[in-house]
């Protein structure tokens, strides 16, 4: 099972949450947060080591069955980055895939953004705290899940040998 996740559709999405936190609160007098919560260039390039410091946390998660983890660049020349993680199961639910990359993206947008509001908005981090446990261990769980296993058409009469004691 592999799954990779762009960086840059993580640092977007979590622009989307800020700029929604931004708009819709507001200080005591009234004024928006958006002007707090809205990043500089500058900032910005802190979301990558926040993003960095998210897998981490999967990597730690994922580690009895992770056999890769990379940090890299589409092939290419194109500037697209991306975090990659190879898991190594037995009997890996495969329909849960696409599931699990869901759930890994949604741990690292609610990881950069609570890393980031404690950084600015320290009293609105918490929910996302929060939002990253819950992802962790969805993410966790649809990793883990195992198909059954394959049944016989043979029954015990089928067996044949013997056991010396």
């Amino acid at each position: 099972m592999d799954i990779a996740i762009y960086l840059e559709d993580v640092k977007e999405a979590v622009k989307r949450q800020l700029s929604i936190i931004g708009k819709h609160h507001s200080t005591q007098k009234g004024d928006t947060l958006f002007s707090v919560s809205t990043l500089s260039s500058v900032e910005d390039t802190v979301m990558r080591q926040c993003i960095i410091d998210g897998a981490q946390l999967v990597t730690s998660n994922l580690s009895p069955v992770l056999s890769g983890y990379e940090v890299g660049k589409k092939a290419g020349g194109q500037k697209a980055e991306y975090i990659a993680f190879v898991v190594n199961t037995t009997r890996s639910n495969e329909a849960l895939l696409g599931a699990a990359q869901d759930s890994v993206k949604s741990l690292l947008i609610a990881y950069v953004t609570q890393s980031v509001l404690a950084m600015v908005l320290p009293e609105l981090a918490g929910k996302y705290a929060t939002d990253v446990q819950a992802q962790l261990l969805a993410a966790t769980r649809l990793i883990f899940t195992k198909t059954p296993p394959g049944s016989a058409d043979k029954t015990l009469a089928d067996c044949v040998g013997s056991v010396e004691l």
